[in-house]
């Protein structure tokens, strides 16, 4: 089994437009503390989440008859993550006002949380950046957003293959190379575990999902909450983040616009507050 090395670097984001995420009364007002958790990828809502992604590896592997996939995928009994690192996820839609995700986020009443997606990045990253033990415990962190196209996903993984058939070829004169994983083997993986983190049926498109991903040997930074393990980042940018706030079709949605503007003025923010256009039909 073999470690991810890669060094965590800012990535660049080159939209700042909204991405919303569905959620509880309690958790908005966490974000507007500067909190945000992520969680174990183990612990998601969907313990199947990550399964798809992991099988689409496996049909490719098994397809390419790749000795890089088969060893790292197929014959490797971690591979549902690769590495001896964890993968925390934080998981927003690029959809404002989707009923789907009102009835499986907010089905009693709730909010949509619009942040703009650059500022959000910065926020987390510098969070990262500025707790000495999470700084030192992590190696990745990335925006990704989620594939729903099998054919591309294949493409993009016959491209990794042809790229590390050419650059991971051991030196002769050089004994130990053939038992020390090349730089280009170490990336390879890291790609893999964005794919699996990333990749999900088709028939999940409606909900444009991307994810913020944070993986390392975090185990001894974890808060258990709500019953699952998740990492918490803290940073004041998370609440200047927010540009938006939708109101839930569900539950009492006046009650519930007035404690959002309630929110807002207790932490002196300006975000707008809209309502779901959604037709709740009480199903």
């Amino acid at each position: 089994m073999v470690e991810n090395k890669q060094k965590r670097t800012r990535q660049v984001i080159a939209s700042n437009d909204l991405i919303w995420h569905y959620t509880s009364m309690p958790v908005l007002e966490n974000f507007l503390q500067g909190k945000v958790a992520l969680t174990h990828f183990r612990f998601l809502n969907d313990s199947k989440d990550l399964a798809y992604g992991l099988e689409v590896l496996r049909e490719i592997a098994h397809k390419s008859g790749s000795k890089h996939l088969l060893n790292s995928v197929v014959e490797n009994p971690y591979a549902d993550c690769f590495t001896k690192e964890d993968n925390y996820l934080f998981c927003l839609s690029r959809e404002a006002d989707n009923l789907y995700q009102w009835r499986s986020y907010a089905p009693d009443g709730g909010v949509a949380i619009g942040f703009h997606r650059a500022d959000l990045y910065n926020a987390l990253f510098d969070a990262i950046e500025e707790d000495e033990e999470i700084n030192s415990a992590s190696q990745m962190f990335a925006l990704l957003k989620c594939s729903y196209d099998v054919s591309k996903t294949s493409a993009f993984i016959e491209r990794l293959l042809e790229r590390i058939d050419a650059e991971d070829q051991p030196k002769k004169e050089d004994f130990s190379s053939l038992f020390r994983p090349s730089e280009a083997f170490t990336e390879f993986l890291a790609r893999l575990i964005e794919v699996m983190m990333t990749q999900k049926h088709e028939s999940f498109k409606e909900e444009q999902e991307e994810r913020f991903v944070l993986s390392g040997n975090l185990r001894q930074c974890i808060e258990v909450l709500g019953g699952k393990p998740r990492i918490v980042l803290k940073s004041v940018g998370v609440s200047k983040a927010i540009g938006q706030i939708k109101i839930s079709p569900h539950g009492d949605v006046v009650r519930n616009e007035l404690l959002v503007e309630l929110l807002r003025d207790k932490y002196g923010l300006s975000y707008e507050i809209t309502k779901s256009d959604s037709t709740y039909n009480g199903l």
